[in-house]
């Protein structure tokens, strides 16, 4: 091979390697700032929510909320994403409740996961 080939295949080689770096560079970094991280989340009965034997389990009463590590917070808007371990809840297999009491329900997201406190009374 020629040196005026070797000497083009080089420059060649550069050139992309240099346009993939620029891009890679530009996809994962927007503006040069960082995203902020979740540190933790919270989850909270809708306020004026009764649950009450013989009604179903209804999740869309229960705000998922994310603290971030830069001081904000922001609602977990995917709610496919939140899993709530119905396990600890006295269902039956309609998923009505069947007590009345206090469970301590465990919500997750992601890596995290959290308690919020369901009270169930007589109908």
């Amino acid at each position: 091979m020629s040196l005026f080939k070797k000497s083009m295949l080089v420059l060649m080689l550069v050139a992309v390697v240099a346009t993939s770096v620029a891009l890679v560079g530009a996809c994962n970094d927007k503006d040069g700032e960082d995203l902020p991280n979740i540190e933790s989340i919270k989850a909270e009965v809708v306020s004026g929510t009764t649950f009450t034997v013989g009604a179903a389990f209804d999740s869309t009463k229960i705000t998922v909320t994310a603290k971030l590590d830069d001081g904000t917070t922001r609602a977990v808007e995917t709610v496919k994403a939140i899993y709530y371990d119905l396990s600890v809840l006295k269902l039956d297999a309609g998923g009505k409740f069947t007590e009345a009491g206090e469970y301590n329900l465990p919500v997750r997201y992601s890596d995290w996961t959290t308690t919020v406190v369901i009270e169930v009374t007589e109908a």
